[in-house]
């Protein structure tokens, strides 16, 4: 089913795909408050309608991009999937730094916890320091 599948149609269903999981799954367990508030009569937009709205947005564009391809597009190969997991381990990997390297080095050099440490220079910049760091000089010729 999905081998005869252009490049513009995988594209047009892994958005369209990522698009309904934003707006379904992500924003109702990440965000509190609905599309719009109402709270003492006053109607005002809530903090989800913002990520709806691109949700939605993203989610017309990989509909028109499956709905007419480009005719020349290239099929995928082994080597755009292997490329495509490299990228993620090599984010991941850099995002993973950035969240447990600070802690971490604080839990070793210092002695108040964390916690108490986290907006003082710096600790607050060392894991952002390290995983961009790892993020540039993984992907640099």
């Amino acid at each position: 089913m999905f081998k005869h599948l252009c490049g513009d149609r995988w594209l047009a269903l892994v958005t369209s795909v990522a698009a309904l999981a934003l707006v379904f799954v992500w924003v109702p367990l990440d965000v509190d408050t609905g599309l719009v508030e109402t709270v003492r009569r006053q109607t005002a937009l809530g903090d989800s309608l913002g990520p709806v709205i691109a949700g939605t947005v993203i989610l017309l564009g990989g509909i028109m991009t499956w709905m007419q391809p480009n005719a020349n597009s290239p099929q995928l190969t082994g080597d755009n999937l292997r490329w495509l997991a490299m990228l993620l381990m090599a984010v991941t990997g850099a995002m993973v730094l950035m969240r447990y390297v600070g802690p971490a080095l604080v839990d070793m050099f210092v002695d108040p916890p964390y916690r108490a440490m986290r907006a003082t220079p710096p600790w607050n910049y060392v894991g952002y320091l390290l995983g961009g760091t790892f993020l540039i000089r993984h992907w640099s010729p």
